[in-house]
């Protein structure tokens, strides 16, 4: 009996040897930023989307603009003198290259609106491309509550353009090891985000045999521990 556990102990660590090593290659290693939303419905201050701490970690969403006059509200807790970067991106397709989303920052009753920009961005990790379209560098007033309202066209609040987009803020890396693991879901999101399909069927396909692998190989080794 213990001949046949050795026999299916190599094969079972060999196969998960296999998967983390293929996971770096099916998905990169990290994200500089952490997922926040995807596609989110916050069109109204009263339920703008909480964004956590930004001087401790970066955040990204993936979102679409699908009416002309749409706004996304988000709000974080701001501190005096803190240093907050803000970006509009926008991925490099068709039909949102040309799109040029914005966004202001609410400070109390006082708004600060991004310089509009259009500098080419290749995300080191999910080798997707962007456009950065809008942009804030700022050093926060005072503590309390900041709002963020993104915006379909600049300076446009009853007409616009529609088209996918992406707010990011922050600069700090600051994953954990669960949120690591979730890399390749993230991963995921911005490929589907990108229509790269083949690419999210792929990884799944040799996701999905490796697991099978290793699920047949552990019942076999389960069996041979019971004969």
């Amino acid at each position: 009996m213990n001949e046949k556990i050795k026999k299916y102990k190599i094969p079972i660590i060999l196969s998960l040897i296999i998967i983390i090593i293929s996971l770096p290659v099916i998905f990169p290693s990290a994200f500089a930023h952490k997922l926040l939303s995807v596609d989110p419905q916050n069109t109204m201050k009263q339920i703008a989307e909480e964004i956590p701490d930004p001087s401790k970690q970066s955040w990204f969403t993936l979102e679409v603009f699908e009416r002309q006059g749409q706004s996304h509200w988000y709000s974080f807790i701001g501190n005096e003198g803190q240093d907050v970067l803000i970006q509009a991106l926008v991925p490099d397709l068709p039909h949102s290259r040309n799109f040029n989303p914005s966004f202001d920052l609410i400070i109390g009753d006082d708004k600060v609106t991004a310089q509009q920009v259009n500098i080419a961005y290749v995300e080191p990790y999910s080798h997707t491309n962007w456009f950065v379209k809008a942009e804030l560098r700022i050093t926060l007033p005072d503590y309390g509550i900041y709002y963020i309202r993104a915006h379909d066209e600049l300076n446009h609040y009853s007409v616009g353009d529609i088209g996918k987009f992406s707010l990011g803020i922050g600069e700090k890396e600051s994953l954990t090891f669960i949120e690591t693991l979730s890399i390749p879901v993230w991963i995921m999101y911005v490929n589907l985000f990108f229509d790269n399909l083949i690419f999210v069927w792929v990884s799944l396909v040799l996701v999905f045999i490796l697991l099978v692998v290793f699920l047949v190989l552990l019942t076999e080794s389960r069996r041979a521990s019971k004969s």
